[in-house]
């Protein structure tokens, strides 16, 4: 593997504290495959391809489907329900399909999908719930799908909105609710003309919420069973503004804060979180605590693995990995090379290991 001192890595830490920690691991990183998405869940394996997916348990194939496309891999919350998502896009200017298989934890199928996606135009966006549905937002129309194992059930969160490409729509599930937020008209430059709208629907009994947010465009949401946290950015004149509101169950505003986030996990005694280049630890009261700055790279995920977090982060001469302890952020490892491409798109964590996928290989890197 190539140094790590070759990329001279500038890492400049705002710490309190700085302690060693012992973090057992085999220092190396192994290629899982070189032409397939492997994502390991419990004592089973889901494989993407170009042509066909499968699902195998202790080695022997439990379900299989050929069909040509692009796949996606969605997971809930919890972890109770997943969804491969298939696009089929098409060399000509055509319309395509776009496949959604639903399974559960125990993977069975509970229902597939199918829907056209416009040629060259945005898809919708997707979550999967632990209630045991799919939920999908077009960013074009506002129009809300929902997908569950015996009905599709569809409705227009905003009417009229203009056609409009420069969108930046977010959308998650928990339990029976489902948060969309997004940006109304294009990423806007100006305070007086943000307008990022955010919609609060309980599928039960299809009551809708909404908030208008003066933000430019929103970057992250985080949210349980009783607050919702919206993080997003404000252009005004020449600068650029942090924002993250918190509403509690019933979308009422309690708080707001001075930073954004693209990404927030909860843990014992906080949340972390990461911005651009930046990680941050934050108490339970939002109170800033740590905060690690790395120069020149950009952090695409962040996960926790008990007293540690691990960060993925690229620049331009490739992706890393970094080990950090959850008490001050210290590094527990040296960055990794993962690998010289650039971009990611999950980070899966097992007992042991970590799973990285780029545009064509599956990597793994041991923990303990």
């Amino acid at each position: 593997m190539r140094s790590i001192n070759k990329f001279k890595l500038n890492f400049s830490l705002i710490l309190l504290l700085c302690s060693t920690v012992v973090f057992a691991q085999s220092g190396a990183v192994e290629t899982v495959s070189n032409s397939n998405h492997i994502i390991p869940i419990g004592n089973s394996t889901v494989t993407l391809q170009q042509n066909s997916f499968s699902i195998n348990r202790d080695s022997y194939q439990i379900f299989s489907e050929q069909i040509d496309g692009k796949k996606v891999f969605y997971i809930s919350e919890n972890g109770e329900f997943f969804v491969i998502a298939n696009y089929g896009f098409k060399e000509g200017k055509d319309d395509y399909f776009v496949d959604y298989y639903l399974f559960n934890n125990q993977f069975e199928q509970v229902t597939k999908y199918r829907e056209i996606a416009p040629f060259d135009l945005p898809h919708p966006i997707v979550s999967v719930s632990d209630a045991g549905f799919i939920a999908t937002f077009d960013p074009l129309t506002f129009k809300l799908n929902i997908i569950e194992q015996n009905t599709n059930t569809s409705s227009v969160l905003l009417e009229g909105v203009s056609f409009e490409m420069e969108r930046t729509p977010m959308i998650k599930c928990l339990g029976n609710q489902i948060i969309v937020a997004s940006n109304v008209t294009a990423m806007n430059q100006s305070i007086e003309d943000a307008d990022v709208n955010l919609f609060l629907i309980d599928k039960n009994s299809n009551k809708v919420v909404n908030q208008k947010l003066p933000l430019s465009i929103v970057t992250g949401l985080h949210f349980s069973e009783t607050y919702l946290m919206v993080s997003g950015l404000i252009w005004n004149a020449d600068k650029v503004y942090g924002k993250t509101y918190e509403f509690d169950s019933a979308l009422n505003q309690n708080r707001e804060f001075n930073l954004n986030f693209e990404k927030m996990i909860k843990v014992d005694d906080g949340f972390f979180l990461i911005s651009g280049n930046r990680v941050k630890k934050l108490s339970h009261n939002f109170d800033l605590q740590k905060e690690i700055e790395i120069k020149g790279f950009r952090i695409f995920n962040i996960i926790s693995s008990e007293n540690h977090i691990a960060i993925n982060f690229s620049a331009e001469n490739g992706n890393y990995l970094s080990i950090l302890s959850q008490n001050d952020l210290s590094e527990v490892t040296h960055p990794i090379l993962i690998s010289e491409k650039q971009i990611w798109h999950n980070i899966y964590l097992t007992a042991s290991e970590l799973y990285f996928h780029d545009l064509t290989k599956t990597y793994k890197y041991r923990l303990k």
